[in-house]
């Protein structure tokens, strides 16, 4: 019988040639589910739709509407812009699974919103701006 000896501390640890070679396989096949598990991963494409109707609440409880556009910038990443009154705030942002965050400056300050996807392609969402109190929340629907 061949086999391996490798010193370990005072003991030996000895292997035979074919259980070794199952080994290697076994690890060789843990390795290819790995990669392939990481690269499906990556093909799982950011999609959503290009406009939405924007309907939300300020800190205040005052409402609003508008529309929004996102434009896909990578498997993960998006361009953002919010168009309120007459007014366009741009943004940038990602996601992790079902849930997108984005960044924008209002009135000089950065704001966050963090939207989760909903079951009808909606996207709901809770807002803050740095220095104000409260936080405000908004609705997306694909338009």
């Amino acid at each position: 019988m061949n086999t391996l000896t490798t010193p370990r501390s005072s003991s030996l640890l000895t292997v035979s040639r074919a259980a070794y070679s199952r080994l290697g396989a076994g690890l060789a096949v843990v390795i290819a589910l790995f990669f392939f598990a990481v690269s499906a991963r990556a093909a799982d494409v950011l999609q959503l739709a290009p406009s939405y109707k924007a309907v939300g609440k300020n800190g205040d409880g005052s409402s609003y509407t508008g529309t929004v556009t996102i434009k896909i910038i990578s498997d993960t990443t998006f361009s953002i812009d919010w168009k309120i009154g007459g007014s366009v705030t741009k943004g940038f942002g990602m996601r992790m699974n079902d849930t997108l965050s984005a960044t924008y400056m209002l009135d000089g300050q950065p704001g966050l919103i963090i939207y989760k996807v909903q079951s009808d392609g909606s996207l709901a969402g809770i807002w803050a701006i740095k220095g104000q109190p409260g936080n405000g929340s908004e609705v997306l629907t694909p338009r």
